[in-house]
């Protein structure tokens, strides 16, 4: 059984783990940020990324990869038998997340097999409500017949 996430809740643990690897304190990590955007994160600021309940932006994910001493790729790894669910509710599996993340994505053009899904069934969607404008039409320019009386 597969275990779904969200991508914030999959970062935050990964910089947690990074972090302690790195013998560092939530703290300290805090401390370390003012380098890069000129002030400090509490403590518990980075206990809420670490949570997953704060949204990165790409500079500071970086920002707190150079911190934790780890490769950006491996903050954003799902676990074996972990997917993540996007905001549109498509969901990922930690395999297809990995070939992304390490850039092998020639075997997996997920994208353009989404997108040309969403288009086929747009498209089967507009003959269809075609198919129901002619259908209407049609029973409007059938004439009435007056239904006698019981």
């Amino acid at each position: 059984m597969e275990d779904t996430k969200d991508m914030n809740k999959v970062l935050g643990r990964n910089i947690a783990e990074a972090r302690r690897r790195a013998k560092l304190t939530q703290t300290q990590v805090g401390e370390g940020m003012e380098r890069y955007i000129g002030h400090t994160w509490s403590k518990q600021v980075v206990s809420f990324v670490e949570r997953g309940h704060r949204q990165l932006d790409a500079n500071e994910l970086l920002m707190l990869a150079a911190i934790v001493r780890a490769p950006v790729y491996e903050l954003m790894l799902l676990g074996d038998g972990e997917s993540i669910k996007l905001p549109s509710g498509f969901q990922m599996d930690a395999g297809t997340v990995r070939q992304h993340v390490a850039g092998d994505v020639s075997s997996t053009p997920l994208a353009l097999d989404t997108l040309q899904h969403f288009e086929e069934v747009a498209s089967i969607a507009e003959q269809l409500a075609s198919r129901a404008r002619g259908a209407i039409r049609a029973l409007d320019r059938k004439p009435k017949t007056k239904r006698g009386k019981s």
